[in-house]
Order: structure tokens, then sequence, then C-alpha cells
């Protein structure tokens, strides 16, 4: 009897507020914020160059030969934050198809606003550094959004954010993030695997058509979204 007292007493006490916590609308910006605020200040403290040095540590991957990520770092960025950009992706589709998307009339707002969004920081940071050789090199920096900040600030609001705000907010931020990618491959790679390219271009190809010969085996997609990962990352 004690114990089972005990336990209800440590689920009412610890586990009941966690799970409303993340129920909650606004745990994701409450959440993100603190991590940015805690590691903003380890990283002007003494233990800095330790946590930077965790962040770019080499792991141990058992395919040596396959490139992937090899670094805490490139792992967060370079495959978890796709799945965060498919989930993204999932949602501006349903839009797309019978949402806030769903006509010519609307889906063209947030492709304009993505345009100025990029084309308007560039142009500001060409005239401000315009007379400095090297500087002027990084006019696509200012480009980007941060679309995990912005959805996150975003939530905190909860519910008194329209949903037709928050569409747009990602639509926005998803056109560009991939201006901001062409740009990149465009003006700042060193070099781009055409090989790689075109094989990622090929299994888009199949999962487009398997979408429309409605396909609804999701480990299909699964599998060939895990090779499709492979080759954009190594193109």
């Amino acid at each position: 009897m004690a114990r089972n007292k005990t336990r209800v007493y440590i689920r009412e006490l610890i586990v009941s507020p966690i799970k409303e916590f993340f129920h909650d609308s606004r745990a994701v910006g409450i959440t993100l914020i603190c991590c940015t605020v805690v590691s903003m200040v380890i990283s002007n403290t003494s233990a800095g160059a330790g946590y930077l040095a965790f962040w770019n540590m080499e792991l141990h991957m058992p395919a040596p030969n396959v490139h992937i990520p090899h670094t805490p770092l490139h792992l967060v960025n370079d495959f978890l934050m796709a799945f965060f950009f498919l989930l993204v992706g999932v949602e501006i589709k349903r839009e797309l198809l019978v949402g806030e998307l769903s006509s010519v009339r609307k889906s063209l707002l947030p492709i304009i606003a993505a345009i100025g969004g990029m084309a308007v920081p560039a142009l500001i940071y060409i005239l401000w550094t315009g007379g400095n050789p090297i500087l002027s090199k990084g006019w696509g920096i200012p480009m980007a959004t941060d679309i995990a900040f912005s959805l996150g600030v975003l939530s905190m609001l909860g519910k008194r954010v329209p949903f037709s705000l928050r569409v747009f907010l990602m639509a926005l931020a998803i056109i560009d993030d991939l201006g901001g990618i062409l740009t990149i491959a465009i003006f700042y790679a060193e070099k781009i695997d055409t090989t790689y390219l075109f094989m990622a271009g090929g299994m888009l190809f199949i999962l487009a058509m398997l979408n429309l010969l409605k396909v609804k085996r999701y480990f299909i997609y699964m599998l060939l979204g895990i090779f499709l990962w492979y080759f954009f990352y190594n193109s």
C-alpha cells in the first residue's frame, strides 16, 4: 500500500506536470529559448571550449567508408533537422491540397514574401559592404530564416495566433530555406557532385510516381526517403 502511495505521489509531483507542460502548445518555444540561453551562457564561460569540442568531436561510425554526418553538430544539422523539415513539409502539403494554401492566390503571398525576405536583406548587405571585396562576399548570410525559432516563438503565443498565420510563416520559411540552399549550392559550394544530384532527382521521381499510384506503404517511403537524404547530403 505504501509503495502504491509513493508511486501516486511521484506521478502527481513529477510525471503529471511534465506531461501537462509538453501538451501545452507553448512548450516548444519555451524549451527552445531555454536551451538557446543555456547554450549561449555555457559558450561564454570557461566551459565553452569543452562545450564546443563536444559538438565537433569525431563519432565512430559503423561504416567508415560511407559519407554521413560524423560529428554531433553535423548529425543535428544535416540529419535530425531533415525530420523536422519533413514534418513541416507534410503540413504544408496538406494546406496546399485542402487548406489555407489551396488556391493560387493564397499560395502566392508566402512566395512573394519569401522572395522579398531574401532579396531585401541581401541587397542591404551588399549596399552596406559594397566597398569591401571580402565582406561583400557574405551577401547570402542574411537571406536565411530560422524556421525552428520562428515557429518556436510563434508557439509561445498559443491559441492567440491564427492558424492561417502559422501556415503562412511555415510556407515562407520553407521557400526561404530552399532559396538559401540554392544560393549556397550555386554561389558558395566548391563542388557539386552531379552524380549524387541526378540520383536524388531519380529518387524524387520514384517517390512522386508512388504517390500518383496511391501507394500507401509508409515503410517504402521511409526507406526511399533515407536514400534521398543520403544522395542530397553527398551531392
